[in-house]
């Protein structure tokens, strides 16, 4: 599914329906992270506008398109995968466009956790740290299976009443 894409995202859900007449889990893991190599003075309003659209818009969007089916569900739960780098409590330079529109995703975690939780949906966001995946390269200290553990712990096993937190390995991180 493009995430930029209204279309696409209404497209997906009918495909869905096609499977099922209910969702119990929709993770949100689109990103991109346009040129990280910039600093918050060198950033571009196109880098910023990139990284919004993908990384917050999409996530929103895809929400809004699919929480009728996870209102259906008898534990819906919407995961956001974020990232330290979006933390305020951990932020530094550097990283910018990426850094800053993650944290306006896990704004967007506590938007919807207002919102969706008391009609029964649970919405976090997740940190899988650094992983060697397309995005965190070869030189990421995790793989991309010790990365998933955080996200699956959301899916499965977290208690339903963890909402609008955010967490890495199980445990609640400064926002």
């Amino acid at each position: 599914m493009d995430v930029q894409s209204d279309e696409s995202i209404a497209s997906a859900v009918k495909q869905v329906l096609v499977w099922t007449d209910h969702l119990d889990v929709l993770i949100n893991n689109a990103a991109i992270f346009p040129n990280p190599e910039l600093g918050p003075l060198d950033t571009s309003r196109d880098s910023l506008q990139q990284a919004f659209d993908v990384n917050v818009a999409g996530p929103l969007r895809v929400s809004q398109a699919f929480t009728p089916l996870l209102e259906k569900s008898k534990d819906g739960r919407i995961i956001n995968v974020s990232s330290g780098l979006g933390a305020l409590a951990e932020m530094k330079e550097g990283w910018t466009a990426y850094s800053i529109s993650k944290t306006a995703l896990n704004a967007v975690t506590r938007q919807l956790s207002g919102v969706l939780g008391p009609r029964g949906i649970s919405v976090n966001s997740v940190c899988p740290g650094w992983c060697r995946t397309e995005l965190g390269g070869a030189n990421a200290p995790r793989s991309a299976e010790e990365g998933a553990k955080g996200i699956v712990w959301l899916a499965t096993e977290a208690p339903h009443s963890l909402q609008g937190s955010f967490v890495r390995d199980q445990q609640l991180i400064a926002w």
